[in-house]
């Protein structure tokens, strides 16, 4: 039963909040920084001696203009692929065969993805046709804004090729461009330059978006569960990715989520608590967290509405898939040594055993039986010098 308990008690370490005190701490350079951004948010373009060049080629040589078949070619893509990339990125039709070829092996190289493997190939391929925009970039400007991005974020360039692998668009965008969007980026989520760096690494989609974009975001995030901006701030903090979902779309999930679970209308901070209890019920698409109330309604084998209680109890259940929460279960049952059915018993009147990874479990445990053992160590120890002691000082 002392193994059901440690197991049964909540990993409160997992549940932590970003402190309250740095989330509502104020800062007016970066305040004024976000004022600022709007009117810096242009479109880039490519250099003008890069463009007179292709323009120059495409002069000599009418027939070296990239086309659809060229593009598939370059990516290793299917060729109605290439062609609707091309019909959605234009300027993708200025360019020639071989500046986009050789915008191409720069981003390789840049990423770490060169070489003659076709498998690296065909990786980078993927990965730019996500992004073909970068293609648009002369060579020497696409090293020369690696370099720069490399020093803004003060990353260094191993986990930089990370950052862009996801987000290789970065590379469009002017070093000013960026620099503004960062500053603006700090101001939203209240942090200085250099947390503001590892946010844009960690989720480099947010460097992407345009500054007045996320903070109508945040704001509307805000109104929509009733929080304060120290509270909203402190909570995508957590999933920065949240605001990266359009605040429509947003909405519409989150009032999805009340409706599911049911939450009083009279109660407007109701729906506040639900997601600052978990915070990844954001990043839930419209009618997953429904799936996931009937998959742990399945897993427990209880009513719908013991199911309602026990996500609003601990919503993070309902931000997790069934089959995990199924695995968490038979480990939970493993280590205490229980049946299935006595384990779904001991879930179902106490949540949070599910709320734990496997790991997080298999650790709890090791951890306990080991300070257990330490205890029945020095026990013996101390047990096996005390006589010996007492006689010595009697002896004394």
């Amino acid at each position: 039963m002392e193994r059901l308990r440690e197991l049964a008690t909540p990993d409160t370490s997992a549940m932590r909040e970003v402190s309250e005190e740095l989330a509502s701490r104020s800062n007016p350079a970066l305040a004024t920084a976000t004022a600022a951004v709007a009117p810096a948010e242009v479109r880039d373009g490519g250099g003008k001696q890069a463009a007179a060049a292709v323009a120059a080629e495409l002069k000599a040589d009418p027939n070296s203009r990239l086309k659809a078949a060229d593009l598939a070619s370059l990516l290793r893509i299917p060729e109605p692929q290439a062609r609707e990339l091309m019909a959605r990125e234009r300027d993708l039709g200025r360019l020639t065969r071989g500046s986009a070829a050789a915008s191409l092996e720069a981003v390789r190289a840049l990423l770490g993805l060169g070489g003659p493997d076709p498998r690296v190939a065909e990786a980078a391929g993927r990965l730019v046709a996500k992004q073909p925009r970068v293609l648009t970039v002369p060579p020497a400007e696409l090293r020369e804004r690696f370099g720069e991005l490399q020093t803004l974020l003060s990353a260094p360039a191993a986990v930089l090729r990370g950052t862009l692998s996801r987000q290789p668009g970065l590379l469009t965008h002017s070093p000013e461009l960026l620099r503004s969007r960062l500053s603006a980026l700090g101001a939203t989520f209240n942090v200085d330059p250099q947390l503001a760096g590892a946010l844009a690494l960690a989720c480099p989609g947010l460097l992407a978006e345009r500054a007045e974009e996320l903070a109508g975001r945040a704001a509307a995030l805000g109104a929509e569960l009733r929080l304060s901006r120290s509270e909203a701030v402190a909570l995508l903090r957590r999933h920065p990715s949240a605001l990266l979902v359009p605040a429509g779309e947003m909405r519409s999930r989150l009032r999805a989520l009340a409706v599911l679970l049911e939450l009083p209308p009279a109660d407007p901070t109701a729906l506040g608590s639900v997601v600052a209890g978990a915070p990844r019920l954001l990043l839930l698409r419209e009618g997953e967290a429904a799936r996931h109330l009937e998959e742990l309604q399945g897993l427990l084998k209880t009513s719908r509405d013991r199911a309602l209680e026990l996500a609003c109890e601990q919503p993070s259940l309902l931000a997790t898939p069934g089959p995990v929460l199924a695995e968490r279960l038979r480990t939970f049952a493993a280590l205490a040594k229980v049946p299935l059915q006595q384990a779904r018993a001991v879930a179902e009147q106490r949540p949070s055993v599910l709320t734990r990874s496997s790991d997080a479990m298999r650790r709890a445990v090791a951890e306990a039986e080991a300070a257990e053992a330490r205890a029945a160590a020095e026990a013996e120890a101390g047990h096996g010098q005390g006589p010996a002691g007492q006689g010595g000082a009697r002896r004394g």
